[in-house]
């Protein structure tokens, strides 16, 4: 009786939908995983470097930051 409702074949386009909707689904879950990310911080090292590229840090300055920052503050011997 089912059979004959749905015609000849229904299985077959019946998984082929639901492959294609399981697809969909995934490819806009997918993208809207990528854009609902919070945005990247920057870190302190990331912003002396920024700083250095646009010679508003010195060479030497950044080293002695990036020196200060390995050693936890400390003063370096």
């Amino acid at each position: 009786m089912w059979p004959a409702l749905f015609g000849s074949g229904w299985v077959w386009s019946a998984l082929v939908a639901g492959a294609l909707l399981c697809f969909l689904v995934g490819v806009l879950g997918f993208l809207f995983l990528i854009t609902a990310r919070p945005p990247r911080q920057a870190s302190e090292v990331d912003q002396d470097w920024h700083l250095y590229e646009e010679l508003a840090l010195t060479g030497p300055e950044f080293d002695r930051r990036a020196r200060r920052r390995i050693l936890g503050g400390q003063a370096p011997t």
